[in-house]
């Protein structure tokens, strides 16, 4: 935060639904801005989460307030604003490479700190620069990632019928107010450690994962109904007269049978005979 800060408080949510307060700034101060480290390092379970809060005051009641008047934005100069909340987990996240021009260097395992200090065992002599960080942070794949936007994890790439459904599924949840409703009616009811389960349970069990008692494939066929109406209401067509309902063709077949996940499951098991070479000749999409 910048001058208009007036407090800032970091808090653990750790998985059972306990809180911890890591730390609590109740009186910020531009002047504060550094690191503040533990004095002994925080173990935190799998699945725990840091909330970080700020409020912030731009009224004439705040003596550093530069302008009152003035509508701010996130920017980087001190009369602009931000809020970031920095831990420094990333650091000990294992490194995947270091790219320097168009040579990519594998560097599997490798700690950034090292890469920091100059002590890069890897790559004798080699520093940190700033796409080096920014190429570590893209390696870590959480479920959210900030950029110059917010990605959020989705689905890797398969077949192009489901390249082309994948946008279709979200646009049609997303691009109406009707169907937002729909969605969040279907899943707020759910609770944090009911979602947990679901994420792991799907790896191994597919549409036969449970949340609330149902399964994600009954689950399934009301979210592509709700899909289906909010493309509907957009009403676009192509030069045949077809709306983009026509793109949900597929998830519509793969609720009512198998998933590509089972078909390629089924193909290691069967026609493969358990190895996968195979798969980097039939899971060559164009």
């Amino acid at each position: 935060m910048h001058l208009r800060g007036k407090d800032y408080l970091y808090r653990a949510i750790y998985p059972d639904g306990r809180s911890e307060i890591l730390l609590s700034v109740p009186r910020y101060d531009f002047g504060w801005q550094t690191n503040y480290l533990l004095q002994e390092p925080l173990h935190l379970p799998a699945k725990t989460r840091i909330e970080c809060t700020a409020y912030f005051d731009n009224s004439g009641k705040n003596p550093n307030n530069p302008d009152p008047a003035s509508v701010v934005f996130w920017g980087d100069q001190t009369w602009q604003e931000m809020m970031i909340g920095f831990v420094d987990y990333a650091l000990d996240v294992p490194m995947y490479f270091v790219k320097r021009g168009e040579h990519y260097q594998d560097v599997t395992g490798a700690n950034f700190r090292d890469l920091l200090a100059g002590h890069f065992a890897p790559m004798p002599g080699e520093r940190a620069v700033l796409s080096d960080w920014a190429n570590h942070l893209s390696t870590i794949f959480p479920e959210v990632r900030l950029k110059r936007f917010l990605e959020m994890r989705g689905a890797d790439a398969g077949p192009m019928p489901l390249l082309v459904a994948l946008p279709a599924l979200f646009t049609g949840l997303l691009y109406s107010t009707t169907a937002l409703d729909a969605a969040w009616d279907l899943v707020k009811t759910w609770t944090h450690a009911q979602r947990e389960t679901l994420r792991a349970d799907v790896p191994a069990q597919g549409l036969a994962a449970l949340i609330g008692g149902r399964s994600l494939r009954d689950i399934g066929r009301q979210v592509l109904t709700i899909a289906h109406a909010g493309l509907t209401e957009r009403g676009y067509r192509d030069a045949a007269g077809r709306d983009e309902t026509a793109h949900l063709d597929v998830l519509d077949t793969i609720l009512g049978g198998q998933t590509e996940a089972e078909r390629l499951i089924a193909s290691f098991k069967g026609d493969w005979a358990e190895s996968v070479d195979p798969a980097f000749r039939n899971c060559v999409y164009g």
